[in-house]
């Protein structure tokens, strides 16, 4: 799924924002979403 699709079906919004870290540096403040008909198929893992 993209991320235009995933975000066209954005059912709700939280009002809460928090910072998530990126993988290299920076990083981004977003709030928590519900899109409908989104589900993970995995999660990552990085080696460390």
């Amino acid at each position: 799924q993209s991320i235009a699709d995933a975000l066209n079906n954005v059912v709700a919004v939280a009002k809460e924002q928090k910072m998530v870290e990126g993988f290299f540096f920076g990083g981004a403040i977003t709030p928590g979403m519900i899109i409908d008909g989104f589900n993970f198929s995995s999660k990552t893992e990085f080696g460390g």
